[in-house]
């Protein structure tokens, strides 16, 4: 699967994620492409759906934290690990999922 990303500098590109690809790995492998080959170890990602954010661990799963996503409302399952915040001073974005390269 290849997913959309855009780093803090608003530089956007393509990455691609396995079903065993962890955060820390895909960030690495994304600083690897813009050629950071120095210190890229202990990134992360985060996905911002409107106005919500959704951190992922460095060692959790990429997939797991889009999967989440996807899960009916009222669908009964556990309570998500992932660190979940809020922007609420910002305008809705329209039904567009970004990932973003977090560094820890």
């Amino acid at each position: 699967m290849a997913l959309e990303v855009r780093f803090a500098d608003n530089a956007t590109m393509i990455g691609h994620v396995e079903s065993c690809t962890s955060g820390e790995e895909f960030a690495k492998h994304l600083l690897n492409q813009r050629g950071l080959r120095e210190n890229n170890m202990g990134g992360t990602v985060v996905l911002q759906e409107d106005m919500d954010y959704y951190e992922l661990m460095g060692y959790d799963y990429v997939l797991d934290l889009i999967s989440e996503m996807e899960i009916p409302p009222g669908f009964p399952v556990c309570r998500s690990r992932f660190l979940v915040s809020s922007h609420r001073t910002q305008e809705p974005l329209s039904h567009q999922r970004n990932f973003f390269y977090s560094e820890s």
